[in-house]
């Protein structure tokens, strides 16, 4: 069962993730840099916003073992079936999201002219195994970063 603290930071990293996406939403592209830019942007707010959403999921719970996890992953994949294992998705989507966003800061640089003190720290940040915890606190980091990253590209 998730506890109130937990409910608490999630209503409000849902609502930081649908602010970021409306702030996107009103960004137009008026060049190729801003496109590339804009496309890793989306994905990776894409795959943030469900790594948040099979995180806070309660449909199954992740196995006691990961190598049992990614297990039963590789054995619905050979099927040809879509996992269900909502806790790997939420490491899957988090780590996709982490790889677009590292993908940002030298474009903005070279697009922005500044230097990279302006910018976030390209240090990608430990993904933990799909069964341990904390991982809600990982997507707030991202999400976070995503952020900065749209207040350089846009700022108010």
């Amino acid at each position: 069962m998730v506890n109130i603290a937990t409910q608490t930071n999630a209503e409000e990293l849902g609502g930081r993730i649908a602010a970021a996406a409306e702030r996107l939403a009103q960004f137009g592209p008026e060049s190729t840099e801003e496109q590339v830019i804009q496309q890793h942007l989306v994905a990776a707010l894409y795959a943030l916003r469900r790594a948040f959403t099979f995180e806070i999921s309660e449909v199954t719970a992740p196995a006691d073992d990961p190598g049992d996890e990614l297990r039963l992953v590789a054995a619905q994949l050979a099927e040809g079936d879509s996992t269900q294992a909502e806790k790997w998705l939420s490491g899957f989507y988090l780590a996709a999201a982490e790889h677009r966003l590292s993908l940002i800061p030298p474009k903005l640089k070279s697009y922005r002219k500044i230097d990279s003190l302006g910018l976030p720290s390209r240090q990608r940040r430990s993904v933990k195994m799909a069964t341990q915890t904390g991982r809600i606190d990982q997507i707030a980091a991202a999400v976070a970063r995503l952020e900065e990253l749209l207040s350089i590209l846009l700022p108010e």
